[in-house]
């Protein structure tokens, strides 16, 4: 049987994981919600990649790249974006040409029209908020069937 201290220190890296799962999978939900709102409202335009930035510029081993895209708003403004969604290899090269989101109010804020730039941080939040939610709950039936 473990002693005194090492059951508070399990008991506090579990609650740690029942906290942590939960709050991001709010997390997810509430970004979610606000993207879903953003597509929902949002006007579309094409436009093209002009470059590809380093996903982190500090990393110089870092190989992944965001893509920087311009587009035309419908009163003729022409904006480019730095899109915050980096991907190792990337998607898309200087030139081609993308579907675009972007707020009438805000066209600064645009993004690329694709899943993975609407939805990555959303699903990856959701993911680990859910294997941080199953494993305190798995770890919670196996003790329970053990003291039964």
């Amino acid at each position: 049987m473990p002693s005194l201290p090492g059951r508070i220190i399990a008991y506090l890296l579990l609650g740690i994981f029942c906290a942590a799962g939960p709050v991001l999978l709010l997390l997810a939900l509430g970004t979610g919600v606000e993207r879903a709102l953003f597509v929902r409202s949002s006007l579309s335009a094409e436009g093209d990649i002009v470059a590809l930035r380093p996903g982190r510029p500090s990393r110089p081993s870092d190989k992944s790249r965001r893509p920087v895209f311009r587009f035309t708003a419908k009163n003729g403004t022409s904006f480019t974006v730095t899109s915050n969604i980096a991907a190792h290899p990337s998607p898309w090269q200087p030139g081609d040409p993308v579907p675009v989101l972007y707020q009438p109010d805000r066209p600064e804020n645009a993004y690329i029209d694709s899943f993975f730039q609407l939805w990555e941080p959303q699903v990856m939040l959701g993911t680990v908020g859910g294997a941080f939610s199953v494993v305190p709950l798995l770890i919670f039936l196996r003790r329970r069937r053990s003291s039964a």
